[in-house]
């Protein structure tokens, strides 16, 4: 009987080390399912606000195209009005050459009309005596 009781108390202590061993890693169970509800609570509150972040974009979306659209229009608008006047810009300036251009040689005839009557005027002189005439 010393005998059976020996292996009870053996066997007693044994279950006594089952049962600390099992309720630690109870223990630890509960401990990571605490943990995996604070990081599903985090992950669905970081879905949400993603999600409210996408239906905003997504309400958003319209008015950026509408707002992109109206931006390259005006820049188009911009650059045929600077086109415009710079065609315009160019049209005047040769307007002004031509103009110079035909007085220059207005100028130029007149030169040579001077030119030709002081050389006619000298060889009309170098012809007369002036000595006659005076």
């Amino acid at each position: 009987m010393a005998d059976d009781l020996k292996e009870v108390q053996i066997e007693l202590a044994g279950v006594k080390k089952e049962l600390t061993f099992t309720e630690s890693l109870l223990l630890r169970v509960e401990q990571h399912n605490e943990q995996l509800i604070e990081i599903t609570a985090d992950l669905k509150a970081r879905q949400d606000v993603n999600e409210e972040r996408l239906a905003n974009l997504g309400k958003d979306l319209p008015d950026m195209a509408r707002e992109q659209d109206a931006h390259r229009r005006e820049t188009m608008e911009q650059y045929e009005r600077l086109h415009n006047r710079i065609t315009d810009t160019e049209r005047q300036m040769s307007d002004r050459l031509d103009r110079i251009e035909k007085h220059l040689a207005k100028i130029e005839m007149w030169r040579w009309m001077i030119a030709g009557s002081i050389a006619v005027l000298g060889w009309i002189a170098g012809k007369l005596d002036l000595s006659k005439l005076l």
